[in-house]
């Protein structure tokens, strides 16, 4: 049975440390439709605003942020980013969401990362997954 590509899979980004970022790079030779993003974010004194952006290595073309307002302190969200959503998420929501776009083809060399206002080195993401269809 051959596998198929073309059926969403799970990839996971880098696992960053406390006051990092999270990261995935489309591999040479690969093309992704993003379909959604998902991590966990544990605050324990700043009170960060994350956004996911979409880029080619240099140029920006695509952020959205998570949620309506900047954590609160002290706080663990569950951070989704998937096509068709509504921004949800006040400072004390342990529940984020943000919308990416329908079809959003990333290149190899893309990257698709967190851009988080206020982070600071109490602020300690997950590793996020990434539901991607290769084609």
């Amino acid at each position: 049975m051959r596998k198929d590509d073309s059926a969403p899979q799970i990839v996971l980004s880098n696992d960053p440390g406390a006051g990092a970022e999270f990261l995935f790079t489309v591999p040479a030779g690969q093309k992704w439709i993003l379909k959604s993003v998902s991590v966990q974010l544990v605050e324990t004194v700043q009170t960060p605003w994350p956004s996911l952006v979409l880029d080619d290595g240099t140029n920006i073309y695509f952020k959205s942020l998570a949620g309506t307002a900047a954590m609160a302190a002290t706080n663990t969200s569950q951070i989704s980013w998937f096509e068709g959503a509504t921004l949800i998420g006040g400072a004390a929501d342990t529940t984020r969401q943000g919308t990416l776009p329908f079809a959003m083809v990333l290149l190899a060399g893309h990257r698709i990362r967190s851009v988080t206002a206020g982070i600071g080195a109490n602020c300690d993401y997950g590793i996020a997954y990434a539901s991607v269809e290769k084609i």
